[in-house]
């Protein structure tokens, strides 16, 4: 199944993301590994059946089963809460899907077909919940056979349990440019989107352009245009995500547009910049968190004492390993770089066991997911989990995986965003030397 959701508030590094070894190569921008919600990416997130998409870096393909004949059927106490005409887009169907804040377990996705342009649909919203909107047409066919969407297909945006949303959209150049209303976060992002619009149909047409040709056969001038295209692209949004929140201190979506800054000093700055009551806000509060996690693992600080359960149920407090190394690895089942430096870390564990501890910190994951894992690779370093604590914000943690090396006195000695070649070996540089 593909995360939908998760991957649409990821694109150009925006929120939380999988970091891979080989980042700079094709086609990974739009095709790599992602967490299993948006919401859980410090808290966002949905699966979505996807439809035929084929990575070259990826060996997993999501297929997404379409039924064009099941329609929504409202009854006579179901009101449609969502309301969508597109202006040139007569005969299609959309993919609709969404996810609660709070239950970003409990993923919902449908196929639903348009009307003369227009459907109207209910969504059970009990509390803060992301919805996107997907035209199948802007399920890009590629000549080379690959199917996906990118950044500029999506209609995104916000709903409490009151509102009631009215879309108009229409389709240009391979995006869609829409407007809304229903509430003011959802107004501001679309926004946004539309300040977005000439990159977004910039980057459909290098997209276009590289995929016409079968990975075999592309030259290195191709694959060097490309990731030159795709590094413009992602600057611009970096500087234009930037702008426009410096530009709307008093906007609630300008916190989750600074989650894409990777500068943290320009952050920082921002951030403080941000209304009160902004700051206080769902997502205010989250960027506040993630700035203070930045704050508490800068190398030569003492990290916080932290208190949690283990995910055999045990108490675990990070006080009570002081006079050993320990090792935070920020990881999920659902992270495929975390799982193919297992046996790596293996290996560092077995060397390093009597002066090191591995602390392996769960992140948006299933129980069941996790616990097959470590079973599964007979893992025997303490594992944290938590349905309700969320642990990367408290550290700062925006990538996966992540490891944080801390001495025998509590005192961080480095962070390690990503499985880099080297990684492993650079940490036990530090604690053998």
């Amino acid at each position: 199944m593909f995360n939908l959701i998760g991957w649409s508030w990821q694109y150009f590094s925006f929120s939380e993301h999988v970091l891979h070894k080989d980042e700079s190569k094709a086609y990974q921008s739009e095709l790599f590994s992602l967490p299993p919600n948006f919401l859980n990416a410090f808290n966002i997130g949905i699966k979505f059946l996807y439809y035929s998409i084929i990575s070259h870096y990826m060996k997993s393909i999501f297929i997404i089963f379409l039924s064009f004949w099941s329609l929504t059927a409202f009854t006579s106490e179901t009101k449609p809460n969502i309301i969508l005409h597109f202006e040139n887009l007569k005969s299609d169907s959309v993919i609709i899907g969404y996810s609660s804040f709070a239950d970003p377990n409990n993923e919902i996705s449908d196929t639903v077909q348009l009307k003369n342009g227009s459907l109207t649909y209910h969504i059970d919203v009990k509390n803060f919940t992301n919805v996107v909107i997907v035209p199948l047409s802007l399920i890009h066919k590629f000549k080379n056979g690959k199917r996906f969407f990118l950044q500029g297909s999506l209609i995104s945006f916000f709903m409490e349990a009151s509102d009631h949303m009215v879309i108009k959209a229409k389709v240009e150049s391979g995006c869609v440019n829409y407007t809304l209303t229903g509430n003011k976060i959802s107004m501001q992002y679309a926004e946004f989107t539309r300040y977005n619009l000439e990159m977004n149909k910039e980057k459909v047409k290098y997209e276009f352009k590289f995929n016409e040709k079968n990975a075999t056969e592309h030259t290195v001038a191709d694959q060097k245009e490309y990731s030159s295209n795709k590094a413009k692209n992602d600057s611009t949004f970096q500087a234009r995500s930037l702008a426009f929140s410096a530009a709307h201190p008093d906007y609630y979506i300008s916190p989750r547009l600074l989650m894409s800054i990777k500068n943290k000093d320009e952050v920082i700055k921002n951030y403080h910049k941000l209304n009160r009551e902004v700051q206080e806000s769902y997502f205010g509060k989250i960027m506040g968190q993630r700035i203070s996690g930045w704050f508490a693992t800068i190398p030569g600080k003492a990290i916080p004492d932290f208190e949690a359960s283990t995910l055999d149920g045990r108490a675990f407090k990070l006080s009570g390993l002081k006079g050993k190394y320990v090792l935070l690895d920020f990881w999920g089942s659902w992270c495929l770089p975390c799982l193919a430096e297992i046996p790596q870390l293996k290996t560092f564990y077995d060397k390093n066991k009597d002066r090191l501890e591995i602390v392996g910190l769960i992140c948006k994951d299933s129980k069941a997911g996790a616990l097959k894992i470590v079973n599964d690779n007979r893992l025997m370093w303490t594992q944290l989990y938590s349905e309700t604590t969320q642990f990367a914000p408290l550290f700062g943690v925006t990538a996966y995986p992540t490891k944080i090396l801390i001495d025998q006195n509590g005192v961080v000695l480095g962070v390690f965003a990503g499985n880099k070649e080297g990684t492993i070996g650079d940490i036990d540089k530090l604690i053998n030397n």
